[in-house]
């Protein structure tokens, strides 16, 4: 009978070996046994099965156990550090689209003043009464999102809040209401959360109707479902983000992914995402001057504080950073290694573990490239798909 996470202790005193068996991270193959040693001397000899970087999981002649890292000896410890940096990561294929064009279920309930909508993934309060039928329409933006996150295979798996299952939304009567309210001048919606370290606790899309293609026509409201709604897609994407458990990401990465699903061509309820070196490019070349975009430095792009980036967006000169952003994130996704994002995937199991963000991207996105070399690769592989760059001075 096949037993499952013990204590580390019990582990270990299954199968005692005399002497220690040294094998190189390099030479080893996956799957074939080697002589593991705890940090208080107990040996034993097992299979890697998988590892993060805080548990192993390694495969015995008693069965399948899970233990702690940090019970390892320090040689064992380096090893899976190697190990996971040179581990091939089994990803299922890119999506070309995801659909929420089916009969979308959405449920009203009636709270005090306010109105609440239901969709699967999605709360929506309202101070105004809406049609199902209104509702329904946005609502397939906002679930499409979280489909298309939830179908990029790095590992994302986006988690409504325990509470309610939903994720919230607040609606705003008009953008007058959406501005008193704390909503950003020239915003046409924003996401706000608060966290306790790497703790989510609460968060919330504000958006004003309007920027959902909602009209008031006499005594009813109406929708045009061909309304722009490529900002939203960014909000809507930090606001599954968080759910992720990934608060030690640097502000290009967050910003990388949500201008990455922005630029996904979505009509609706479905959003397409073959071709998305090609999408991107067209994203960041409309707003660019002349035929060559300016990229921010990557050295800078990646080591850029949430703080200085935040300032930027107030004195309104943070275009180019969320371009930048989009350009690298694209380059990790599809351009970089084997062009399957694996890289990412490792990347973000490293940053769920708790590994610090800089040492999860020295392992998995630098890798044996130090940030020039990272800059000239960036810049050649997307030469090499028809797109011209060069680094801002």
């Amino acid at each position: 009978m096949t037993s499952c996470c013990p204590p580390l202790p019990s582990a270990f005193s299954v199968l005692l070996l005399v002497g220690v068996l040294t094998v190189s991270a390099n030479a080893q193959s996956p799957g074939s046994p080697r002589t593991w040693t705890s940090s208080d001397g107990k040996k034993i000899e097992a299979i890697l099965i998988d590892a993060d970087a805080s548990t192993v999981a390694l495969k015995t002649a008693a069965g399948l156990f899970k233990l702690p890292v940090s019970r390892l000896s320090a040689e064992d410890q380096a090893y899976l550090t190697t190990w996971r940096g040179q581990a091939p990561q089994k990803l299922a294929p890119w999506p070309e689209k995801v659909e929420t064009t089916g009969d979308l279920k959405i449920e009203e309930k009636e709270i005090g003043e306010e109105f609440s909508y239901f969709s699967p993934h999605f709360e929506f309060r309202s101070p105004l009464r809406l049609s199902n039928s209104v509702v329904r329409e946005f609502a397939r933006l906002f679930e499409a999102t979280y489909e298309g996150v939830k179908a990029l295979p790095v590992g994302f798996d986006p988690m409504p809040p325990q509470e309610g299952g939903h994720f919230l939304t607040k609606l705003f009567a008009n953008r007058e209401a959406y501005f008193a309210a704390g909503g950003l001048p020239g915003s046409g919606g924003m996401f706000s959360s608060v966290s306790r370290g790497r703790e989510f606790v609460s968060g919330s899309i504000s958006v004003p109707l309007t920027s959902l293609g909602v009209e008031q026509v006499g005594n009813r409201y109406i929708i045009d479902p061909d309304k722009d709604s490529g900002t939203l897609v960014h909000e809507i994407t930090h606001q599954v983000a968080v759910m992720w458990g990934i608060y030690g990401a640097p502000i290009w990465f967050t910003e990388g992914i949500a201008e990455y699903m922005q630029s996904a061509p979505y009509s609706k309820g479905t959003m397409r995402f073959s071709n998305m070196t090609g999408n991107v490019e067209k994203t960041v070349m409309e707003r660019a001057n002349g035929n060559e975009f300016q990229m921010l430095p990557v050295e800078k792009l990646m080591t850029i504080s949430r703080e200085e980036w935040a300032n930027l967006l107030v004195n309104g000169d943070a275009a180019k950073n969320y371009h930048s952003a989009n350009v690298l994130m694209t380059y990790f996704l599809h351009l970089d290694g084997s062009g399957t994002g694996e890289a990412v995937a490792a990347y973000l199991r490293d940053l769920r573990a708790g590994t610090d963000s800089r040492q999860a991207a020295a392992t998995h996105l630098l890798r044996d490239r130090d940030l020039p070399k990272l800059a000239a690769d960036v810049r050649e592989k997307w030469r090499q798909n028809g797109f011209r760059l060069e680094y801002a001075p």
